[in-house]
């Protein structure tokens, strides 16, 4: 995507009473139901599930090496038509997420996996995709501009990993001020994502409109 102004996402937040993260997640639900629909599927069928990394390093170890996630399940509201009820609707599952100890069971079970021959570790991972449909995930990148050799670098962007067979990853990523999302399919099943992305931009677009009202 082109970036976004991290102030201008900071106050729709604000103006609807939501996290930035409700806001993105939000909008790109609506994106997803917006490609959907225009590729003849009816989204009202059911929310399509998310697979989503939940950071458990403690501040004080984030420095250290090694991985400290864990892996939760995030409904994405495409069912529902209206922006602001797909706001509600995502604001909802994620404070339920944040008080709900599944991280913290899912971290344990995968380090569990980890230890397991390779065969059924992979099994195993196998067996946890096809719980989701996508992977999404929301990195705060640095808050000041980084450098390279004495250049300050203008962008920065990632690639969520897709583990199974999962054909669809979201990154989103904050970087010194401004936000981009990056959208990863699998060319068979999605192969335009770039309208996934000028969907996105409609969808916040309109947020932003109806929190300029409030």
């Amino acid at each position: 995507s082109q970036p976004l102004d991290l102030a201008r996402i900071k106050a729709v937040s604000k103006g609807l009473d939501a996290t930035i993260n409700d806001v993105l997640v939000s909008a790109m639900a609506g994106a997803l139901r917006e490609y959907m629909i225009a590729a003849g599927n009816d989204p009202s069928l059911g929310d399509i599930t998310a697979m989503v990394p939940v950071n458990l390093r403690p501040e004080s170890a984030k420095i250290e090496l090694g991985n400290q996630f864990a892996l939760v399940y995030l409904s994405m509201p495409v069912s529902l038509a209206d922006p602001i009820d797909r706001l509600a609707a995502t604001k909802h599952h994620m404070d339920m997420l944040k008080s709900s100890p599944e991280p913290f069971i899912v971290y344990q079970i995968l380090g569990a996996i980890g230890a397991l021959p390779l065969d059924l570790a992979r099994q195993a991972t196998t067996w946890f995709s096809t719980k989701a449909s996508m992977v999404l995930t929301n990195v705060p990148g640095p808050r000041a501009p980084i450098f390279m050799t004495g250049v300050p670098m203008k962008r920065i962007m990632f690639w969520v990993p897709t583990p199974g067979n999962l054909s669809l990853g979201v990154s989103i990523i904050s970087y010194a001020g401004e936000v981009m999302v990056g959208i990863a399919t699998d060319a068979g099943l999605a192969p335009n994502p770039d309208r996934i992305i000028a969907a996105f931009d409609d969808e916040f677009e309109y947020l932003q409109a109806w929190a300029a009202q409030q």
